[in-house]
């Protein structure tokens, strides 16, 4: 299984610095369509990993990008990634993806870091939404996020 260092040391020496992490589900990406994203993420430098790569260890993982040098961070945390069980309310639900528990984690981990300057919930679809269940998920995910700005 690959990890973000692994990924990162098979690019080029000057492009280290500049990270862009992706955990993707790739169910439902095929053929040219899969090999046109990869091309696409490959020259901008960002690092992907697919979801199974990191299933399990997702804090993990991300605690190792936000380990990566630089003195900004932005993190965007895309409610379309979680498990459609726990966000109905997307555009492209993903039955098989991260745990709630999973986004959390992360947000807490990214208000930890002083270096996040920025951090957006996305992908939320009012209309979508069963009982507001994706909006709390989303509130969860801000809630931790401060939690984590709080514990610096």
């Amino acid at each position: 299984m690959r990890t973000l260092t692994d990924v990162l040391r098979s690019r080029a020496t000057g492009d280290r610095d500049r990270v862009a992490l992706d955990f993707e589900d790739r169910s439902f990406t095929f053929g040219e369509v899969q090999s046109r994203a990869d091309e696409w993420a490959a020259a901008r430098a960002f690092a992907v990993l697919s979801l199974d790569e990191v299933r399990g260890r997702v804090g993990a993982a991300f605690s190792e990008a936000l380990r990566m040098p630089g003195d900004a961070v932005a993190v965007s945390l895309d409610l379309d990634a979680v498990q459609a069980s726990a966000a109905p309310g997307v555009s492209a639900p993903c039955p098989d993806g991260l745990t709630a528990a999973d986004l959390h984690a992360c947000a807490r981990l990214a208000g930890q870091d002083p270096r996040v300057r920025v951090l957006d919930v996305m992908e939320l679809a009012p209309p979508l939404d069963q009982d507001g269940r994706t909006a709390r998920l989303g509130a969860a995910a801000i809630w931790h996020f401060l939690a984590g700005v709080a514990s610096r």
